[in-house]
């Protein structure tokens, strides 16, 4: 990954108090989805066709959650639920994030014109909604940049899958349902199809818990 001290303090900030393998498997997840949309989805195929752009997605699939590091860290260490008032201040991560982000490029500070899009659309959509009920814009179904598609379903997998100290994980199984059953609710349909393609790959990136040997 090719980026500025100043991005990459603000990743590592954003991403401080929480394992960094959390990030690598989104990272990762989206690597596996992009790939297989790429073949079997024209649209996505059409939408990934500059040289370079898989590596410019996947580098700013990292820049996602910066806005994070804006946020008041009492609440983003919060060992409880967290309250509405919370939860509005927790979204603010978005505009925040790509406030900050649109400071580093007018400062020259990141470059190039598919990485700034990648960025930017990382930042912004991934917490829309194919059914238009995410935020921060209420955007649906082909408003949503492709590369935010595919994020979606990759954070909020690898955030089911890991524990909070207010909520246990899901199991693969849970989480799996879950996604399918948001199908054209909370996510691209296509991705979905996707998801449901690749999972035995996904969930290979999770430890899994040793097998019971029955009695005979």
């Amino acid at each position: 990954m090719i980026v500025t001290n100043t991005a990459l303090a603000m990743i590592e900030k954003s991403h401080s108090n929480m394992p960094i393998e959390h990030l690598d498997r989104i990272v990762a997840i989206c690597d596996v989805l992009q790939s297989e949309l790429v073949e079997t989805s024209e649209s996505y195929k059409n939408y990934f066709s500059h040289p370079g752009d898989k590596e410019n997605f996947l580098e700013a699939v990292q820049y996602h959650d910066i806005g994070k590091a804006l946020i008041e860290q009492a609440v983003i260490n919060k060992t409880s639920a967290i309250s509405e008032d919370d939860y509005e201040l927790m979204k603010s991560h978005v505009m925040g994030g790509l406030e900050e982000v649109d400071r580093a490029i007018q400062q020259g500070h990141i470059t190039g014109e598919r990485r700034i899009k990648f960025i930017r659309e990382c930042i912004l959509f991934h917490h829309e909604r194919w059914d238009g009920t995410g935020y921060p814009q209420g955007a649906r179904e082909i408003d949503i940049p492709h590369s935010a598609r595919i994020l979606a379903i990759a954070d909020t997998y690898d955030s089911a899958m890991s524990p909070r100290p207010w909520k246990d994980a899901l199991s693969t199984t849970e989480i799996y349902e879950y996604i399918v059953s948001e199908s054209g609710i909370s996510f691209d349909p296509s991705a979905v199809v996707a998801f449901k393609k690749t999972h035995d790959v996904i969930e290979e990136l999770y430890p899994q818990e040793p097998k019971r040997v029955m009695a005979q």
